[in-house]
């Protein structure tokens, strides 16, 4: 059995005028909704600690897999892989390469 991560997200609403803001703040449910949480919740129930531990130990492999063809892309187009120490999930290179002509 193959498990999907769910994705959990947010809003912010903005506005110049207050008419426009109290409109959205009709329409809108209050908080955030629990549903994505649910399902995280299901999720991890579903995989129990082992699937959660391998789920983990692939994502550190596939990372690792990423993370060195991206560099090698890089480097074929003169850009470098940005170091992250403080986000060891994170990659991004020093510019996107396909901005260019």
């Amino acid at each position: 059995m193959k498990m999907q991560s769910v994705p959990v997200s947010g809003a912010i609403n903005a506005g110049f005028a207050a008419s426009f803001i109290t409109e959205i703040i009709k329409m809108y449910p209050g908080r955030a909704s629990a549903s994505p949480s649910l399902d995280v919740l299901i999720t991890l129930l579903t995989l129990g600690a082992n699937g959660y531990k391998k789920l983990l130990s692939e994502r550190k492999e596939l990372y690792g897999h990423l993370a060195q063809e991206m560099s090698a892309v890089a480097e074929r187009h003169g850009e470098r892989l940005q170091h992250t120490p403080h986000k060891p999930i994170t990659l991004g290179s020093s510019r996107w390469v396909w901005s260019r002509p």
